[in-house]
Parts: structure tokens; sequence; C-alpha cells
């Protein structure tokens, strides 16, 4: 199944060419990635509304991360498959929880100091 065309007035057949030079092409490509957006985006955006604005995205979780916190989740989910099953909790499940429950309270904590430490947008913005 092919694509769905965009309304005409979101489509962008017109073409704009720029010469720079190396300097230029260099400095240009630092402040693309520095956006962390495409250089016709980039361009586009500095054309139309005179400004880029750079946000600072969270780290994304690691594969490693996502893969453990899938496998707690699958324990979770056979102890309690057992618990319902039977009536009562598998043992060792208690600690287990009492284990989770403090990792998760130390990933909040460093979380909130993380977003404290962070540069605040309004320090940026010109009156």
């Amino acid at each position: 199944m092919p694509r769905p065309r965009k309304p005409a007035n979101d489509q962008r057949p017109h073409r704009f060419t720029v010469r720079l030079s190396a300097a230029e092409q260099q400095a240009f490509q630092a402040q693309v990635q520095e956006a962390a957006a495409s250089p016709s985006d980039y361009a586009r955006r500095m054309l139309t509304q005179g400004r880029v604005e750079v946000v600072q995205a969270r780290p994304a979780l690691s594969l490693r991360a996502i893969m453990e916190l899938n496998r707690i989740g699958v324990n979770l989910n056979q102890f309690t498959r057992t618990a319902n099953a039977t009536g009562r909790l598998p043992a060792g499940l208690t600690p287990l929880l009492e284990r989770i429950n403090t990792l998760l309270d130390e990933a909040m904590e460093l979380e909130a100091i993380a977003e404290d430490d962070a540069e605040d947008p309004a320090d940026f913005i010109e009156e």
C-alpha cells in the first residue's frame, strides 16, 4: 500500500539552494547537530521563524535497561499468577517487592536531582 499523499498546503515542492564556504558549512552542520534536526528542517525553521529552539531531550533508556525491566516485569507477572492461582504469596516475594520499591524511589530521587540541576529554559527567554 503506498504512502498517502499529503494535502496540497502541506507539500513542499519548491527548492532553495544556498552556497556556503567550507567554514560556513561546518558551522551549519554543527548547529544542525546541536538542534537534533535535519538540515532541511533546521534551514526551514531559521528562514520562517528566525530561530530554532534547542530542547534537550532526556536520555533514552539503554537497551540493556529496557531488557532488564522487561525481565523484572515477567517475573512479577509469574509471581502474580501463582498468588492468584494458589491464594498465597510465593516465598521471597515480599523482600523482592521491597527492594524494587527502594530502587524505584532512588531512581525517582536521582531524576528529581537531575531536573533541578538542569538549566531553566526561562533563563534564555529575552523579554
